[in-house]
């Protein structure tokens, strides 16, 4: 992510998941991990959960590790005596632990990008992220849940049942993101889609592209992707300086987190606050096809964004100039996506910014190619083309027959980009 940040200002996560509500009801079977505020710290969370009768030795594991995510776990206890990491985010629980607890830190809001998905606080509003303040037990069968019990808590994001309670989302799923006492903005609704806007301060509400632009480019997407399921689509808007010269965004289970400069005007404006949207909407309208590979799933995002953007905001010369951008941005990696894509796989993501920009013109290629030799577009192979499959590496494996390419055609787009 720091790549493209340093391109373009802001930076990509994963697709949006849902998850459901847990009954009023907590079932027997079930993990409950309780967040309420320290009463000695400010600015500080603890949380804790009781262990069965039946308990045997686990591992508290948390996401963060995996994703390249800073943890705020602190001070790791059972039954008050503390526990060490095994590794980083990851803990040995023995047989004979009932309570465990840790702590973790609020940072003050806007401190760092959406992209680090810390949990965060500015006045009465916080964020809580379970990627990397909640570590789960693992080999439970026990479904689990979260409890929010914080006093003064007016609105909370997932909505809650009447216990206060949400239930967490699969680990091998997009991670959760509650929102505690955020602003409603507004919401607007158009024939199956559902947009709706939430915000960290209630006086930065004219700095966030309208409900209405951006309503404009999911209903566009959801015409050219086959699947005509409810869509609906929550942005929490969180301020950064523009000092940091950088946006970001971060998907989550229900939520995408994406920054707004909240004290002055980045390049692009509005444009590029709409494209880190419809990015990620994207993902989430396309995540009931085949698992891609990364370079796969980000650069069609980030082709199939810029493209509704042009519909958001019709004739606005800073979408040209964001696209321009890219375009530009893509001759800076001379290694094909295939190639980096590998790198990703082995932890070296220092050319992953390639997927966004190196990505779009990629797409722009096979789309002029599919004019050139057959008249259609790449909007008419879309089906096609979230059906591929590819090899370990990230190759195409049958691209090239579902768009039905020639040889000659395929070969010439495969050493320009994917080599």
């Amino acid at each position: 992510m720091k790549g493209l940040a340093k391109i373009l200002g802001f930076a990509l996560l994963l697709p949006l998941c849902g998850f459901g509500k847990p009954s009023a009801n907590t079932a027997q079977n079930t993990t409950v991990y309780v967040v309420e505020e320290s009463s000695t710290t400010p600015n500080m969370l603890t949380v804790h959960l009781e262990r069965p009768e039946n308990r045997v030795a686990t591992q508290l594991i948390l996401r963060a590790a995996q994703m390249g995510v800073l943890e705020q776990v602190k001070n790791m206890a059972c039954d008050g005596k503390p526990i060490k990491e095994d590794k980083p985010g990851v803990w040995s629980i023995a047989s004979d632990c009932q309570q465990i607890q840790w702590q973790v830190p609020l940072l003050e809001n806007g401190a760092l990008l959406a992209s680090a998905q810390q949990s965060m606080r500015s006045g009465n509003f916080i964020l809580f992220s379970e990627a990397s303040s909640l570590p789960r037990l693992q080999n439970t069968t026990a479904s689990e849940i979260l409890k929010i019990s914080i006093p003064h808590v007016t609105t909370l994001f997932p909505a809650a049942n009447s216990l206060g309670e949400l239930a967490l989302p699969a680990a091998n799923s997009a991670p959760l993101f509650v929102l505690l006492n955020p602003i409603v903005v507004g919401t607007d609704s158009s024939d199956s889609i559902k947009l709706t806007y939430l915000l960290d301060n209630a006086t930065s509400g004219t700095r966030l592209p309208t409900l209405s632009s951006h309503m404009e480019g999911l209903k566009w997407l959801n015409t050219i992707i086959p699947d005509k399921t409810e869509k609906n689509f929550t942005i929490a808007w969180l301020g950064i300086s523009a000092k940091q010269l950088n946006l970001a965004g971060a998907a989550g289970a229900g939520v995408l987190l994406t920054n707004y400069p909240n004290d002055g005007e980045l390049s692009f404006g509005k444009a590029m606050l709409l494209y880190v949207g419809l990015h990620e909407a994207f993902h989430q309208i396309a995540m009931h096809y085949p698992n891609q590979p990364a370079w796969v799933a980000e650069s069609l995002a980030s082709y199939y964004g810029i493209r509704a953007l042009e519909v958001a905001l019709p004739n606005d010369p800073a979408t040209s100039a964001l696209l321009n951008r890219f375009l530009a941005s893509a001759s800076h990696f001379q290694n094909g996506l295939v190639t980096i894509n590998s790198h990703v796989k082995k932890s070296d993501r220092s050319e992953y910014a390639a997927f966004y920009t190196k990505g779009i013109a990629f797409w722009m290629a096979v789309d002029n190619a599919l004019k050139q030799t057959q008249g259609s577009h790449l909007d008419d192979h879309l089906l096609a083309v979230l059906q591929a499959t590819y090899n370990t590496n990230g190759m195409p494996i049958n691209l090239q027959k579902n768009l039905n390419f020639s040889p000659e055609t395929w070969t010439s787009i495969q050493h320009q980009f994917l080599d």
